[in-house]
């Protein structure tokens, strides 16, 4: 029994370096967002939403898109962490705002959603790879940019080590 403890715990521990290594490698070069993009539009919801408006709190900016299956397991997350803390989503050629509002309400999602729908913000800021978390500090100057999925207590950890 304690031999297949252990093989089971080393094998956990593979995994997870691996996974780590994984995202470290796809991890973009900040430069192409080391500061925070000047978002200012309409989100699908219809409301006008500009990004250097906000609270001098951490912020963070998620882009996604229906068709990710990975996208669609971690926004239950972002949903959770947009209730108390500052989270726009950016969904990257997903189709018309009402189907990106559908999508959302048969998930029982709530959360600010810019439609870019072209691929415009994702391409100038170089983002390729879904779904790609960005977590700016007050100052809007980038401090976490991960590719992949983020549980709700990662993101809040990184969002404690930079409040």
């Amino acid at each position: 029994m304690k031999r297949w403890l252990r093989e089971i715990l080393i094998g956990l521990v593979l995994i997870f370096l691996i996974s780590l290594l994984l995202n470290t490698y796809r991890t973009y070069d900040k430069k192409s967002f080391d500061t925070i993009p000047n978002l200012q539009a309409r989100l699908i919801d219809g409301s006008y939403y500009n990004i250097h408006q906000l609270d001098n709190k951490p912020i963070i900016v998620h882009f996604w898109a229906t068709w990710c299956r990975v996208c669609r397991t971690e926004i239950d997350n972002l949903a959770k962490l947009s209730k108390t803390h500052q989270v726009i989503t950016i969904a990257v050629a997903s189709g018309t705002d009402k189907e990106l509002v559908d999508f959302l309400e048969s998930l029982d999602i709530d959360l600010l959603v810019y439609n870019d729908n072209d691929s415009t913000i994702a391409h100038k800021m170089g983002i390729e790879m879904y779904p790609t978390t960005l977590i700016y500090d007050s100052q809007k100057s980038l401090r976490f940019a991960e590719v992949g999925y983020r549980t709700t207590a990662g993101l809040k950890a990184r969002l404690k080590l930079i409040e």
